[in-house]
């Protein structure tokens, strides 16, 4: 096994503290919102003091959700504001070279916005609300011609493009649970909630009767319509609870399959596994488990270039949430598995495949650092 430090993260912590920097320039990034002043400005007072408080911390722009064009030459991101009396926040979506250069804002008078994808180099994607609920939008890549592509039902929570831009999954939240208002439709009113078993919170966030599914459309006509709910009539969650990540699920290289994981126990069961497992959905309806008999945690699927392999991230142990993270691939055809990080004492995390499939690139700490390393298929 062929294991080599690639480099070290300078370069790249040097362009993410230059984004956060430009991120506090308030003429650049000031615009008109409504229900709060998000231009951050510091005082006199702060700037003389040259300390960071909380208050000067919440000032700071959120950089976030990071997408390189398919040509390389451009890379999208978020930024998040706040403002701390109104208690609101907003995302605009910039862009700037990836060499490096001027950023420009591509959302600049717009709603709040979120999950920018490319569908090619001169066209994006992405989450806005409008009439009350998360649609689908697409713009040019200078942020000019945007108009909602979506036809669909319901909150859209996130979505992920095929390769060629012709398929799409999105996030839905199902309903599938009865609500006090369900067992008593004569106390509308009612604020009390009924629980009868786990996992009804999850740190802070409350189960809501509902749960996140991944439905499938075609993207034809430069239209979303309601797609196909691959989970239907499952009272589960993909991607997992409670982040809800939407690197959880992938894509292979022609649209005609989906990874997604999905951790199918319920009530006390939930609570106490980290059994989770990465599913392997096929444009004939299909659906295969990868990861049957592995009794840890399986997330993060990435396919390989030709789309004949899934690489995944791994956990041994059962309910320990803090296990070495391992590198597997499963071979589709052969329906096999590797550990291809088996002789490696450390976590294994971010996979890319190289352009010819022949290596992957992961994020793996020591000494205190990340590193960017690359191992041999």
């Amino acid at each position: 096994m062929n294991i080599e430090v690639m480099k070290n993260f300078k370069a790249f912590s040097h362009w993410l503290i230059v984004l956060i920097v430009m991120s506090c320039n308030t003429d650049e990034h000031r615009n008109a919102e409504p229900e709060g002043d998000f231009s951050n400005t510091l005082t006199q007072e702060e700037i003389s003091r040259a300390r960071l408080s909380p208050e000067i911390l919440w000032k700071f722009g959120r950089v976030g959700d990071m997408q390189l064009a398919p040509d390389g030459s451009t890379v999208l991101y978020t930024l998040t504001r706040f403002d701390a009396k109104s208690d609101n926040s907003h995302t605009w979506i910039f862009s700037v070279p990836s060499q490096g250069g001027v950023s420009a804002n591509l959302t600049g008078n717009f709603a709040s916005c979120s999950n920018p994808r490319w569908i090619d180099n001169n066209h994006i994607v992405f989450l806005s609300k409008t009439d009350d609920r998360n649609k689908i939008w697409q713009m040019n890549s200078d942020g000019s011609a945007k108009e909602v592509v979506s036809d669909i039902g319901g909150d859209i929570n996130a979505f992920g493009i095929a390769p060629g831009g012709k398929k799409i999954f999105y996030l839905q939240d199902v309903k599938m649970d009865q609500t006090t208002q369900d067992r008593y439709p004569d106390l509308p009113l009612a604020k009390g909630m009924i629980f009868e078993d786990m996992m009804y919170r999850h740190w802070d966030s409350w189960h809501d009767h509902a749960y996140s599914h991944i439905f499938i459309a075609d993207f034809a006509n430069g239209r979303i319509n309601q797609g196909k709910d691959i989970m239907e009539g499952e009272p589960y969650d993909s991607p997992l609870p409670p982040y809800f990540n939407i690197e959880e699920i992938a894509w292979n290289h022609n649209g005609t399959k989906l990874a997604f994981t999905c951790k199918k126990l319920k009530g006390r069961d939930f609570s106490k596994s980290t059994n989770s497992e990465i599913y392997l959905y096929d444009e004939s309806g299909s659906i295969t488990n990868i990861t049957e008999g592995m009794p840890g945690y399986e997330k993060y699927p990435v396919f390989s270039p030709d789309g004949s392999i899934v690489a995944f991230m791994s956990m041994e142990t059962p309910g320990y949430e803090a296990d070495k993270e391992r590198l597997f691939l499963y071979d589709i055809d052969k329906r096999t598995r590797i550990n291809l990080t088996e002789q490696l004492d450390q976590n294994a995390a971010h996979f890319n495949w190289s352009a010819d499939g022949s290596k992957i690139f992961f994020i793996s700490g020591t000494r205190a650092t990340y590193q960017v390393y690359e191992i041999s298929v």
